[in-house]
């Protein structure tokens, strides 16, 4: 794991985000993961995709496991997609294509709105763009999906919530949003041992406590991120989801007209965590998008 380097410009606390290497082909992928998971998720699709000449880094996103929290308590989506940058620039990476699951695939958008010269493509898996969800909480079915967000609100009372009884929530979040899925025990104990990090557990939960306006850390970054998740996307982009999802709904990820620069695949029976119920599926659409912007 190589920790990325401070940027004494910044003016900002040296962080450090975790990152593994893999292959050493001329193709440059980034594979971030969400929640709650870490970079073990890619396990099943990484081969296939070192395979076809690419070198992939996976890090940790800030605050799981060996990355370090926020000094600060950011974690606004904007400082999600700044990380993918840094990470990016700590590989010497001018361009890469990004691959983004869950909040990876947050992080995945909003790197590309911040610096869409330097995003070659994106594919987001399960999660539609920004507004795309936004404007889909109108639907009652996706509240109650995600009544589990306004649940992680709720300060100690949440966090405590989510390691009792050794982590039996993160099992329990898998089963409901992959209801077709049998659960990965060992990447799930990986997952449950990247969340006994003491930070772990209240940085996670802050990804979701500062999609709000009212967050801790005030208005002004509240709105920097809106405007990025509101950006129009310039970046080549490809949208993964299942239609047995649990957490996100396929009505989501609906188009009542094209989108410039974006496409999406649904899988048909598969749920939210694709790359474990059918890798073999998931790798060709990834393969295939990365021929299509990069050539064979």
């Amino acid at each position: 794991m190589n920790p990325n380097p401070p940027n004494p410009s910044s003016g900002q606390p040296a962080m450090k985000i975790a990152t593994s290497r893999h292959g050493n082909g001329p193709r440059r992928v980034l594979c971030l993961h969400g929640f709650p998971d870490d970079p073990g998720t890619f396990s099943p699709i990484l081969g296939s995709i070192t395979e076809a000449g690419a070198t992939v880094v996976t890090p940790y996103l800030r605050g799981y496991g060996p990355s370090s929290p926020s000094p600060r308590n950011h974690y606004r989506l904007h400082d999600l997609g700044m990380d993918v940058l840094r990470v990016m620039d700590a590989q010497r990476w001018e361009k890469a294509v990004v691959v983004g699951h869950d909040w990876g695939a947050m992080a995945a958008y909003m790197a590309a709105a911040i610096a869409p010269e330097r995003i070659q493509g994106l594919v987001a898996m399960s999660v539609p763009l920004p507004m795309q969800f936004l404007s889909g909480l109108r639907f009652s079915d996706q509240r109650r999906r995600s009544s589990y967000m306004a649940f992680f609100q709720l300060g100690r009372l949440a966090e405590s919530a989510l390691a009792r009884k050794d982590f039996e929530a993160i099992d329990n979040l898998w089963e409901r949003w992959s209801p077709n899925l049998d659960l990965p025990r060992e990447h799930l104990a990986q997952v449950k041992a990247t969340f006994t990090y003491p930070h772990t557990v209240r940085a996670a939960l802050s990804y979701y406590r500062q999609i709000l306006p009212w967050g801790p850390t005030g208005w002004i970054p509240w709105l920097k991120s809106y405007r990025l998740a509101t950006t129009p996307m310039q970046s080549e982009c490809l949208i993964l989801h299942g239609a047995s999802d649990g957490c996100i709904g396929r009505e989501l990820f609906s188009q009542e007209a094209p989108i410039s620069h974006v496409q999406t695949a649904m899988h048909p029976s598969a749920g939210h965590f694709l790359q474990w119920e059918d890798p073999d599926w998931t790798s060709k659409q990834i393969l295939s998008f990365l021929d299509s912007i990069m050539g064979r």
